[in-house]
């Protein structure tokens, strides 16, 4: 069977028994994916170390016939479709193991460009809820900080509200294919969204329908995505609850809004606080300074010059982006990895940057 690229790579979704962890093991041992397809299976089993009984099973014929009933939807709902292996694909779910193979994009939205804050929380939130929002997305303008939200009753909508009310770049993540919008009463706010050059993303294929197993794995969108996971209110189980351990799990920074200990809708958030899963959410300002971001005013970065040796100028330049893994400093320069502690204790000694949680580092300044 003739297959095209994007055939073979849908692929992958359909093969039995492989899901996306399995599956990026595969294409981390195959030089070229069509070898996936087409090689013997004796030689497949020596490339990626998987029996050939098990190759067998994932029925490779099948899966590329069930991709290619795709193919005629796969551009008709959306406006990118972005491969794990793309540029393009989000870096910071990228780190994520179980990151999907697949993200189907409505929007013209660079999803690497700037700081991700994913903020999340209950359906049913309380006016202090509602205000505490308004006040953090009203002190995100202008600080180049991207929102990121699942659209659903609740916290969800009111973000992304919120944001086309202040000007703050907002992505909204579906528990379902883009031919559809879930909830149906939020589709003006996607339109909005899209002409303000926001965007829409789900890992499901069009036609997929809203069932409730869908949307945990939206959650790990969410947190995947960002630097910072706020979890406004929430009770002590719930989708929230859901996304800010999985923000712990991928070592995001998790910040909560503490409340009233007699609230319901703040139980959620004063246990993550008390069990030290998250910290207290108490300023925009106390938040900016614990994620070492810049301050900015209008459309003006302060902007700060220190003495940096010449063989370490494009390790500063990189972080005067924002903070960054370590893997993504290793990735994107050509130092080893002991070359790159020892530039990072040195810059670290003479005050330059300083380690932040989760193997990220950031300027001082």
């Amino acid at each position: 069977m003739k297959s095209n690229l994007l055939q073979q790579r849908l692929g992958l979704l359909f093969l039995k028994g492989v899901g996306p962890i399995k599956a990026r093991k595969l294409l981390n041992t195959l030089p070229d994916i069509s070898l996936l397809y087409s090689g013997q299976f004796a030689s497949l089993s020596r490339l990626t170390g998987i029996s050939p009984k098990v190759l067998r099973e994932m029925n490779r014929s099948e899966a590329l016939a069930c991709a290619e009933s795709h193919l005629s939807n796969i551009h008709q709902y959306h406006d990118f479709d972005l491969f794990i292996q793309d540029a393009a694909y989000p870096r910071r779910l990228k780190q994520c193991e179980d990151a999907p193979l697949f993200l189907f994009q409505k929007g013209q939205f660079d999803l690497n460009a700037g700081h991700f804050v994913s903020i999340v929380g209950t359906r049913t939130p309380t006016s202090y809820g509602l205000e505490v929002t308004e006040e953090i997305i009203r002190s995100f303008q202008g600080r180049n900080i991207t929102v990121i939200s699942g659209l659903a009753y609740g916290i969800d909508i009111h973000v992304h509200r919120l944001c086309l009310k202040y000007g703050v770049p907002t992505v909204a993540v579906l528990g379902h294919g883009l031919d559809i919008i879930y909830p149906y009463a939020h589709k003006g706010v996607v339109h909005q969204m899209l002409d303000s050059a926001g965007a829409v993303l789900s890992e499901f294929l069009p036609k997929t329908e809203p069932d409730r197993e869908n949307f945990p794995k939206r959650n790990r969108i969410v947190a995947g995505m960002s630097d910072a996971v706020i979890v406004i209110e929430s009770k002590k189980k719930g989708g929230s609850m859901i996304t800010a351990n999985l923000g712990l799990d991928y070592n995001k920074e998790v910040f909560a809004v503490p409340g009233a200990i007699s609230w319901p809708f703040s139980e959620g958030c004063n246990v993550l606080i008390s069990t030290c899963r998250a910290q207290p959410f108490l300023s925009v300002e106390a938040f900016l300074e614990t994620m070492n971001w810049k301050q900015v005013t209008g459309d003006q970065e302060v902007t700060y010059t220190i003495e940096v040796k010449d063989e370490y100028r494009d390790l500063y330049q990189l972080l005067k982006d924002g903070p960054k893994h370590l893997d993504e400093l290793i990735e994107k320069l050509t130092f080893t990895r002991s070359e790159l502690s020892v530039a990072l204790f040195e810059m670290e000694m003479e005050g330059n940057i300083r380690q932040l949680p989760g193997m990220y580092y950031g300027l001082t300044a």
